[in-house]
């Protein structure tokens, strides 16, 4: 009996990961609502590196990555930082409800699925507007090297990433 609940107790372990946090800034100002992704790049030794982690940003710009799985932490090794402002998330996510609704619709204007989709087309319109007013894009990539033991200094800013990747010139 008592193997088989230290069989159970080991079962519902699963893999552990190495702890990552930090901060994301625009010109040196805390970031808000900045969705942060870590995808580990494969290698040719490892085809399936482990799971993708993500975060959000809080008021103060600090995050702290969970995996896809739940567990606290990112995957050790190179990975692909996505960086996303979170009304540029939600412009994506209505850009693809509307192309959806459209589909639907077959374009007759009295079908309630049109009109819900001339509505999001106003939201699109209004979030469009106001993307990248009050600073730079709000999407950014680079690449991280997670190390084995963890880091609480993961830290990125917007605005110098969005340089680095037209140039030079700063928005």
């Amino acid at each position: 009996m008592a193997v088989a609940a230290l069989a159970l107790a080991i079962a519902g372990c699963g893999p552990t990961y190495p702890p990552v946090s930090g901060r994301v800034t625009i010109a040196g100002r805390p970031a808000a609502g900045v969705h942060v992704l870590f995808t580990p790049l494969a290698t040719s030794s490892t085809i399936a590196p482990g799971p993708y982690a993500q975060a959000t940003t809080d008021a103060h710009g600090k995050y702290t990555l969970v995996t896809r799985r739940g567990a606290p932490g990112a995957t050790p090794g190179s990975n692909r930082v996505e960086l996303k402002a979170a009304g540029w998330n939600e412009l994506e996510y209505w850009r693809s409800e509307a192309a959806r609704l459209q589909a639907e619709a077959d374009g007759a204007l009295r079908h309630p699925v049109a009109r819900d989709r001339i509505a999001i087309e106003e939201r699109i319109g209004q979030l469009e507007a106001g993307a990248g007013k009050d600073g730079p894009e709000p999407t950014a990539t680079t690449e991280f090297l997670v190390p084995a033991g963890g880091t609480d200094s993961a830290d990125f800013d917007l605005a110098e990433l969005s340089a680095a990747s037209t140039g030079g010139a700063k928005p």
